[in-house]
């Protein structure tokens, strides 16, 4: 993978060494941990290194961010999956199902659906709409 402020993302293939895909990017953030448990957003398309906002999550091993960018899973060891409002900084809602440490998040293609994945093999799939546990594996 590769990119920059003023182009889209490259995903390149190593072991033919030619570009795959090219993906636009129009909005790119990270979260860092902060020293007294949570995590700081910060928007890495502007100049700034201003923190856009900091979210109170204790235990947080793994994120992955929604397609439309408004929000975001967090998962533990505390086994907890949490949904994360970026506007507000509030949880939306959790998933408390798993007995083990979260270790792997990822959202559906179109955010309707996160899967979890923890430390013994477990894949559980979540329907946001509904809050409702839709597979386990």
């Amino acid at each position: 993978m590769s990119g920059s402020r003023e182009g889209p993302a490259q995903l390149w293939n190593t072991g033919t060494q030619f570009l795959d895909s090219i993906f636009e990017i129009r909005t790119l953030a990270y979260l860092l941990p902060v020293d007294v448990g949570g995590l700081n957003l910060f928007d890495i398309i502007s100049t700034t290194t201003k923190s856009i906002r900091t979210f109170d999550i204790e235990s947080s091993t793994v994120v992955a961010f929604a397609p439309d960018g408004q929000s975001f899973a967090s998962g533990g060891t505390d086994g907890i999956v949490s949904i994360w409002d970026v506007s507000s900084g509030e949880t939306t809602d959790q998933f408390t199902d798993h007995d083990n440490a979260i270790t792997a998040l990822a959202y559906g293609p179109d955010g309707d659906v996160v899967a979890s994945g923890d430390t013994f093999g477990y894949i559980k799939v979540w329907r946001l709409d509904t809050g409702e546990e839709q597979n386990t594996t």
